[in-house]
């Protein structure tokens, strides 16, 4: 369910996504690939958590590799994000923090449930001052 708070105002829908094949051994949970069960236009988004940082990739070419570290890497393919960094939270959650031209825009954070098969993604829109929440569900 996806929840978007505008101005006081909120509206709702329904996304769903599914994990594709398990999260790699040792991995964060939130690695792997996840791809949407509702659109005949499906778009792959493949996460990759390592001990040392974490990736996103989708076949439109947005695209980013950052470690843990704190300091900001490039964000390539979303002309509205120029870098992104980001941090380990925990063993299922990672926080995302995306900007432009070095002006925060957005922070996002992923947590996947102990049993591996859903994950739940809050978005707080800082441009917009809105929040999107949506979960990914394994069939």
């Amino acid at each position: 369910m996806e929840t978007i708070s505008d101005n006081g105002k909120e509206s709702g829908g329904k996304f769903d996504s599914e994990r594709v094949g398990g999260a790699p051994a040792g991995a964060n949970k939130v690695s792997g690939e996840w791809r949407p069960v509702t659109s005949e236009d499906v778009i792959t988004i493949t996460y990759k958590a390592t001990v040392d940082g974490f990736a996103l990739s989708d076949p439109t070419g947005d695209s980013y590799a950052a470690r843990f570290d704190g300091k900001e890497y490039p964000f390539t393919g979303d002309p509205g994000v120029t870098s992104v960094s980001v941090k380990k939270i925990d063993e299922t959650t990672i926080e995302e923090t995306d900007k432009r031209k070095g002006k925060l825009i957005a922070v996002s954070r992923m947590t996947v449930d102990p049993d591996g098969k859903t994950m739940k993604i809050t978005v707080e829109d800082k441009l917009r001052n809105a929040t999107i929440n949506w979960t990914a569900d394994k069939p």
